[in-house]
Order: structure tokens, then C-alpha cells, then sequence
């Protein structure tokens, strides 16, 4: 799987949201369908809204009421 940013940010960064998502199952503050399906979203969005080589990006944001996306362009 290629990586934004290469496997030395990639990887860790899979494994501690893995982390995140089991303890927050665990600890029943999540059901495992709600981590399944943000995991999925998160793959899926950075797969296919990321490019790997630009700037551009899509990002989301939730709070209880209210679910935004928006497609990000860095200026740096």
C-alpha cells in the first residue's frame, strides 16, 4: 500500500489509530461498527481524495449534529 508521507509516517500512524479504535471498542465509549466504518472512511478518503504528489486534499470534520467535508489546498 503506498502511503502519503511513506511507510515511516504511514505505518505508525495506522497503528496507533488501530490502537485507538480497539481501546475505545473495549472500553464500550464505541461500538465496533462505528471504528469499522470510520476506519473505512478514513482509508477510503485518503486513497481516493489524496494526492500523494500535491498539496490537495480532502478533509472531514463531525460533531453531534453536523457531518462537513472539505477539499483542502495547502499554500505552503
Amino acid at each position: 500500500m503506498k502511503m502519503k508521507g511513506g511507510m515511516e509516517y504511514g505505518l505508525p500512524a495506522y497503528m496507533v489509530t488501530s490502537f485507538v479504535g480497539y481501546s475505545k471498542a473495549e472500553a464500550k465509549q464505541h461500538h465496533w461498527r462505528d471504528v469499522a466504518v470510520g476506519a473505512a472512511t478514513g482509508v477510503l478518503t485518503t486513497n481516493f481524495f489524496t494526492q500523494a504528489n500535491s498539496l490537495l486534499r480532502l478533509g472531514m470534520n463531525w460533531n453531534n449534529k453536523t457531518i462537513g467535508f472539505k477539499y483542502q489546498r495547502s499554500f505552503n
